[in-house]
């Protein structure tokens, strides 16, 4: 094994990806958003078209990061094989 490969703590890698999993995983369970339209958005009287709106774009802009973020993801897997293909 190489001194600097030796360095590396990938235990602790791999515990801040599980990690990450989970975030990601109650990230993508949208149940909780759902039922707030149901209960909220959708009643009687709700807020202002400015309200509204903030609502809307932060939406917008969760689902802009989650594509960034699968795109990161396919960035590390796709370079982490061309790294031990070189290697």
């Amino acid at each position: 094994m190489s001194p600097t490969r030796a360095n590396h703590n990938i235990d602790s890698l791999e515990s801040k990806v599980e990690s990450m999993g989970r975030e990601l995983h109650r990230l993508a369970d949208t149940e909780r958003l759902i039922e707030k339209i149901k209960t909220d958005i959708r009643g009687p009287g709700y807020t202002t078209p400015a309200e509204f709106f903030l609502v809307r774009e932060l939406v917008e802009a969760i689902t802009a990061a989650a594509s960034g973020l699968a795109h990161m993801e396919n960035t590390l897997l796709e370079s982490s094989g061309l790294i031990v293909d070189q290697g």
